[in-house]
């Protein structure tokens, strides 16, 4: 756990029973940050999912340069037969 020091001017101001108030509250902010950080299971499940969206993406463009040619040829058969 990390030490948290407060300038004496704003202990000052608080008094004892605001100063501990005050770093009660900054440790229970900070131990919120850390639970919301990614860990390393959580980077590798979106890159397992982003790998499955990329693979999906190469599928469709295929399938659409398919498409594509298929309208051409048919559009080429139509005026040029």
């Amino acid at each position: 756990m990390s030490v948290i020091t407060i300038p004496k001017a704003l202990r000052d101001k608080l008094g004892d029973e605001g100063t501990d108030a005050f770093i009660k509250v900054i440790s229970e902010a900070g131990l919120d940050t850390r639970r919301d950080l990614a860990t390393k299971d959580d980077i590798a499940k979106v890159r397992d999912e982003i790998a499955i969206i990329r693979g999906e993406l190469l599928l469709l463009k295929w399938m659409m340069g398919i498409l594509i040619a298929g309208v051409v040829s048919l559009v080429m058969k139509a005026f040029f037969m």
